[in-house]
């Protein structure tokens, strides 16, 4: 062992016979123990290997082919020139979150109540109107246009505000305008919004789906409007 002129240690060797702390030995121990277990039960380490490697990619592909499939229906349907989808059998608000899900961003979805002739109190005056349960994404898809005031928003469903959008010709025949108040099923409704109409759409009231004032915990729906983008959009 080499020394220096004084005959002291070099810094090296100093550093080396310094002692191991009892963690690092600790730590030493286990990797050398596991190690040793891996090499002495090496078929079994090798099968749980392949077995996650064999999970894993299993994962990937059904991912990939879930995708697929969902890209291909989208397609199809732009393929047939459509550009609105009714379902109306046997639908829950399950079934329409998970329709959301598959159709993302290529198109908007609209969940649907519908209460027929149902009876509305303004300014102490009743009359009858159709009304629907339904989203931000209701006017759009039924081809409506907002005249005055602004559309229900996905705030106002969040926030469970008691707004409604209704039709132009209630609005004209019932002489009712934004701020309005109306009395549906005792509760009051503030009138934010007057929708156009068309042939198949007119006296007509829309109110926020987390805000029904017929049933708060209505599960089946009477409908589920999609409308897809199409390709060129």
């Amino acid at each position: 062992m080499r020394l220096f002129g004084n005959g002291e240690f070099t810094p090296e060797q100093r550093r080396r016979s310094l002692p191991i702390p009892s963690f690092s030995r600790t730590l030493i121990k286990d990797i050398d123990a596991t190690l040793q277990k891996l090499k002495n039960h090496w078929v079994h380490t090798l099968l749980s290997v392949i077995g996650i490697m064999v999970g894993v990619i299993s994962i990937v592909i059904l991912l990939s082919v879930s995708e697929g499939i969902k890209q291909e229906a989208i397609n199809n349907i732009q393929d047939f020139g459509l550009n609105t989808i009714r379902i109306k059998e046997n639908i829950t608000q399950d079934d329409y979150h998970s329709i959301e899900a598959i159709i993302g961003d290529n198109g908007l979805v609209s969940p649907i109540i519908k209460y027929p002739k149902k009876l509305i109190t303004f300014a102490s005056s009743d009359f009858i109107a159709d009304v629907y349960i339904s989203n931000a994404s209701f006017i759009e898809i039924e081809n409506l246009e907002i005249k005055r005031g602004r559309k229900i928003i996905p705030y106002d469903i969040k926030a469970y505000h008691r707004v409604v959008i209704v039709s132009s010709d209630l609005s004209k025949k019932q002489h009712i305008n934004i701020g309005s108040f109306l009395r549906i099923k005792d509760n009051l409704f503030r009138v934010i919004g007057i929708a156009s109409i068309h042939s198949k759409m007119s006296g007509f009231i829309q109110i926020p789906s987390s805000v029904n004032p017929f049933d708060k915990k209505a599960h089946r729906l009477d409908e589920v409007s999609i409308s897809i983008n199409n390709k060129d959009s």
